[in-house]
């Protein structure tokens, strides 16, 4: 006998949530961030004090990422690379990394997920941004002068120098393999200071409740994979790809990649060539 739609659908609902395997086989980006169902009543607000990091455990202690395709996707831009003449490394994580944390979701943080892989990533254009401002605030114009920064990652026109996207590619940093995530807390003391300028703040004091507010991370010991290769047509140089590796092995070690990093989060060490 058929039913209506409307009750097998209710009926896979009812039967995905007595069954982590089912929801398991998904994509969990998608889970996460499209069927948060911890809303009250009146959907104006999440419902109990812990809804936010039961609807993270969802996700949290364990693994993420189809190792079919994300191998079959590193193999695909390993080509691509080596097509180029570039060069994949890869990283271990030392601490936690959180990527995304500022992209909306019920949670108040957000988090990034690959929208093929269903596991987090770090975009080119975040390693691009990470080793540029390494270079600029930590090695010195001394050591890589202004005109060699904007050589390699490119920039807006200054004087006679054309804009440009610089004479090297940089891929999305990606998991080697699932990785698994976990949940952690941020806890503000002084709400008050959070709230200035809302007509809501009060005056900071020992007194005051802490507001513990859970994040969905990515967990110590997970691999990730960084590339990047010369531009076909750009300005590329014998030392670059010697140099971009220092760089990226440094940054990676003492500032860190993703969100966080101020307080030790996203510390990547034992760099190795893939």
């Amino acid at each position: 006998m058929t039913v209506p739609f409307y009750a097998e659908a209710r009926q896979h609902e009812e039967a995905r949530q007595q069954s982590n395997q089912q929801r398991n086989s998904g994509h969990p980006g998608l889970w996460y961030e499209k069927f948060f169902n911890k809303w009250n009543n009146g959907y104006d607000d999440i419902a109990g004090e812990t809804g936010k990091a039961d609807w993270i455990k969802t996700v949290a202690g364990r693994a993420v990422g189809d190792k079919t395709a994300i191998d079959a996707f590193k193999a695909r831009q390993q080509e691509l690379i080596t097509a180029l003449s570039g060069e994949q490394v890869s990283a271990t994580l030392e601490s936690p990394f959180v990527t995304g944390l500022g992209l909306e979701n019920p949670v108040e943080n957000g988090f990034l997920w690959h929208p093929v892989l269903g596991a987090p990533y770090l975009p080119g254009s975040s390693v691009k941004g990470m080793l540029r401002a390494f270079v600029r605030d930590w090695m010195g114009e001394e050591e890589v002068p202004p005109d060699e920064v904007r050589r390699l990652f490119g920039g807006e026109a200054v004087g006679k120098t054309p804009p440009g996207a610089g004479a090297w590619i940089f891929f999305d940093a990606l998991p080697a393999a699932p990785v698994p995530l976990a949940l952690e807390v941020m806890t503000p003391h002084d709400d008050g200071w959070r709230l200035a300028g809302t007509g809501l703040e009060t005056t900071p004091s020992d007194w005051v409740n802490p507001n513990p507010i859970p994040f969905l991370v990515v967990e110590a010991g997970a691999k990730f994979s960084f590339a990047f290769a010369p531009r076909p047509g750009g300005d590329c140089q014998p030392n670059d790809l010697a140099n971009l590796k220092t760089w990226l092995r440094l940054s990676l070690e003492i500032v860190g990649a993703g969100a966080k990093t101020a307080i030790g989060f996203g510390r990547m060490t034992t760099m190795t060539t893939s």
